[in-house]
């Protein structure tokens, strides 16, 4: 599935997708051009991401207040930050590969990651 703009080939050229809620499965998706590729908003637990791509966008993947998973996803340049987690009790990522984004990845707040 590919989460795109219709018009233009720039980052940030629309929203994004915005998630708000649990149990979510984004499984083999691009997202480009968008500002937040990806928003997983919450609170919210059982959200996963996998086997997707991240790419050419303002920011690829941003995850507040959710328990999401992020496996085998490829996260890469993007304008400013690959993934931005803040206030997680806990995100678990997994075999992903974060690189050319101006910020790899920032985790902020209550955040106890699992790499």
């Amino acid at each position: 599935m590919l989460f795109t703009s219709y018009s233009g080939t720039s980052p940030g050229s629309w929203s994004g997708v915005y998630v708000y809620g649990s149990n979510n499965s984004f499984r083999h998706c691009t997202f480009e051009y968008g500002n937040w590729a990806l928003r997983l908003q919450g609170p919210a637990s059982g959200n996963t991401v996998e086997y997707c791509t991240f790419r050419n966008n303002y920011a690829g993947l941003y995850i507040r207040d959710n328990n999401a998973e992020v496996k085998s996803c490829r996260i890469h340049n993007n304008q400013s930050y690959g993934v931005y987690c803040y206030s997680n009790p806990e995100v678990k990522f997994q075999g992903n590969r974060i690189y050319d984004n101006l910020f790899y990845i920032l985790f902020s707040d209550y955040l106890l990651p699992v790499i």
